[in-house]
């Protein structure tokens, strides 16, 4: 097939990436969660197209599969901080505020300079209190 197939799977990859990713951005959850399927098969180690079904599964509110992925990812990079990030969504559309605060934590120690971290948490914290 030389490279000229191999350009076309990557070309054909990356647009599958942001097509999930849109979709997410859509709230089309199903969308993404199929095509993050078919780009799992194409790069089944790829911490991007895991972490983006994570964030699906959340969106989708299959919160158990969420928590699931987002731990195979942190058994492979302990130190990914938007895992952390992303398993504290799904604890919280559990319910399980504290355990989200503390995957924020972690998160924010991992990656201080992230904005996003310390304003999810404040929120959450700020709902705890009500």
């Amino acid at each position: 097939m030389g490279t000229g197939g191999k350009d076309m799977d990557r070309v054909r990859e990356a647009m599958l990436l942001r097509r999930a990713e849109t979709a997410i951005g859509a709230n089309r959850f199903d969308d993404a969660l199929r095509d993050f399927a078919t780009l799992q098969k194409m790069s089944p180690q790829s911490q991007r197209i895991a972490l983006g079904t994570g964030m699906a599964q959340v969106g989708k509110g299959d919160v158990q599969a969420a928590i699931a992925t987002f731990n195979q990812i942190l058994a492979r990079a302990p130190n990914a901080a938007v895992a952390y990030y992303g398993r504290a969504m799904a604890y919280r559309a559990a319910g399980k505020l504290d355990d989200s605060l503390k995957d924020l934590d972690r998160a924010i120690a991992l990656d201080p300079r992230n904005p996003q971290y310390p304003q999810v948490r404040a929120q959450i914290a700020a709902a705890r209190k009500k």
